[in-house]
């Protein structure tokens, strides 16, 4: 690939990286202006979050999902397969807008599970999980979009029994199902937009049908995480009681599962603004007492249909901006609208190779870094400002983390909007001496159109490393991998470790991971210490883990790392 950086647009240099800016624009050479970003190697602020779900997919964009690391697909807005109203025979009628009385949901020719089955079977493919949305998708022709009431009273116990046969027949094999390991399930999407209409469609209905359906689930399986209900993003951002305050605190007196809450956010040119309204939620949840409730962002886009998000640097930035803030916030998961389709992330295979739009990059290089350097480091600079939702404001923010061993650094910068354009990282008390040769790989989106550049440099090793990158204004993203020169690389990263996905997470007992090739592995604890050695064929692998202790744990195999809790 072409090289965009000479040995003078791309410097390394150890010593007082401040004295050498300073001077700089004491000397006139103003031009740019240069943003540093400090980094505590010794430090360990704990294990990346893996923030790699998106809604719907893989489609044809298989080895795509694979590249970026896709972990989880919500089953959201497939406009058929999935939803309820699709794979149930004759329990709604589009002539009478009604739901047929004698509906029996305990039936098995009650289902046609065959497209829907389809699209769960293609996400497993990718060794991802999905993360089912009990519904409808976006209200088209014939989509109910009215409560499912039983006739003639004002109960759900037949949606109920629906939405309990539809995970029977995904996880204990019922209807010559399957017995996979789906755990979340979100009852409805966007009950205070257009999926909740008519007379009936009221919050105290939706709250008397998340009762009942949650209620049915737990009787399944006690294991699985239910919630909802998928907010529109007003909610959040006005803070609308109607399916937040006032829906957490009927959870909390009628004894209601909550295990996460779920809501959108789309509008928010402030990737930072994330953490403010994150925040927020946070402090609902735990001022009802759901204090152990998981906080989703289950529909994200900066703005849909705006064509300077949409495969650009500039979306590629925000995304980068939106994962690196992830890890501030009191956030679990954030699944981005949409993998295929509308605001992309992938196109179709080539030939079973991969091709992502320049956003769907961001995430590969993310994937690079949380596979490989899972620990976090302490860093300073980031330049960010709160709240200003709608505004399209100063955003530049660097990641930092450090691999197991500690031999291999990751730093993934994103210039999204700022007046910076030359970008300095120095890093304290690293492992290296002056006798280590050190290679840094740097992997960087940028421009307009954008490009997809990578270049490499080789330098005699620092315990005070600096590193400056010059010409690169915002909208950009960047990871720089540093490690000693014959140490793992990104491209043999790429080519030579695993996909791996392990399940269901959190776990007792046992713990499932899904491999693409055989290899041996180890299971360390939350301080990196080795508790278990294991071997892994390629498929599914059931590792027995009832004799260890509840907490936080790590599989490692090869240089891929995923993390578990046992509870």
């Amino acid at each position: 690939m072409k090289n965009k950086y000479s040995k003078s647009k791309y410097g390394i240099r150890a010593g007082a990286a401040i004295i050498f800016i300073v001077l700089g624009l004491l000397c006139g050479h103003g031009y740019s202006q240069t943003i540093t970003f400090n980094i505590e190697y010794n430090s360990n602020i704990g294990p990346l979050k893996p923030f790699r779900e998106v809604n719907i997919g893989p489609d044809l964009s298989k080895a795509g999902y694979g590249a970026m690391g896709i972990r989880e697909v919500r089953t959201h807005d497939y406009y058929g397969p999935c939803d309820y109203w699709h794979y149930t025979n004759g329990y709604y009628n589009p002539a009478t807008s009604s739901f047929n009385p004698s509906f029996n949901p305990a039936l098995s020719g009650s289902y046609t599970w065959i497209t829907s089955d389809t699209m769960i079977n293609r996400i497993f493919d990718v060794n991802a999980i999905p993360y089912f949305r009990l519904g409808i998708s976006f209200p088209q022709s014939g989509i109910p979009t009215i409560p499912p009431i039983d006739p003639n009273n004002s109960t759900f116990t037949t949606i109920a029994s629906i939405f309990k046969h539809t995970a029977m027949h995904y996880t204990a094999g019922w209807d010559n199902g399957y017995t996979h390991n789906i755990i979340y399930w979100e009852i409805w999407n966007e009950p205070d937009g257009m999926f909740w209409t008519g007379s009936n469609g009221t919050p105290i209905n939706y709250r008397k049908m998340y009762k009942t359906v949650t209620d049915s689930l737990k009787l399944l399986n006690p294991e699985f995480k239910v919630g909802g209900p998928g907010a529109v993003a007003s909610t959040i951002v006005t803070h609308n009681p109607a399916y937040f305050d006032n829906f957490i605190k009927y959870c909390q007196v009628n004894d209601a599962a909550l295990d996460f809450y779920s809501w959108h956010l789309y509008g928010c040119y402030n990737p930072y603004s994330i953490k403010n309204y994150a925040d927020t939620v946070r402090y609902v949840l735990d001022s009802y007492g759901f204090q152990g409730a998981e906080n989703h962002i289950t529909e994200i886009n900066p703005q849909l249909g705006n064509p300077l998000f949409d495969n650009t640097a500039k979306g590629a930035a925000h995304i980068a901006s939106m994962l690196i803030t992830g890890q501030e916030a009191p956030i679990d998961k954030i699944f981005w609208y949409r993998g295929t389709g509308l605001a992309k992330l992938a196109f179709p295979d080539q030939l079973g190779e991969p091709r992502l739009t320049f956003n769907g990059l961001s995430y590969q290089l993310f994937n690079w870094q949380e596979s490989e350097t899972t620990i976090k480091m302490r860093s300073s600079g980031n330049q960010v400002v709160n709240f200003n939702f709608n505004r399209d404001t100063t955003n530049v923010m660097a990641l930092a983390s450090k691999s197991v061993t500690g031999d291999t650094i990751d730093v993934l910068i994103s210039n999204y909007n700022s007046i910076f354009s030359d970008i300095e990282i120095y890093i304290h008390n690293t492992p290296w001496l002056s006798s280590d040769q050190i290679k840094i790989d740097q992997y960087s989106i940028s421009g307009q159109p954008a490009s997809f550049i990578s270049s490499e440099k080789n330098i005699p090793g620092s315990s005070n490393l600096t590193i400056l990158v010059e010409d690169m204004p915002s909208p950009s993203v960047h990871l720089l991998r540093i490690h000693k020169q014959n140490d793992v690389g990104i491209q043999s990263f790429q080519n030579n470790n695993p996909l791996l996905s392990v399940f269901p997470n959190p776990t007792q007992n046992y713990l499932i991971i899904i491999s693409t090739i055989d290899a041996d592995g180890i299971i360390s604890d939350a301080s990196l210490k080795h508790v278990k050695r294991i071997t892994l064929k390629t498929g599914e692998n059931r590792i027995n883990i009832s004799q260890l202790p509840a907490g936080l744990y790590h599989v490692k195999v090869r240089n891929v790392l995923r993390k578990f809790m046992i509870f």
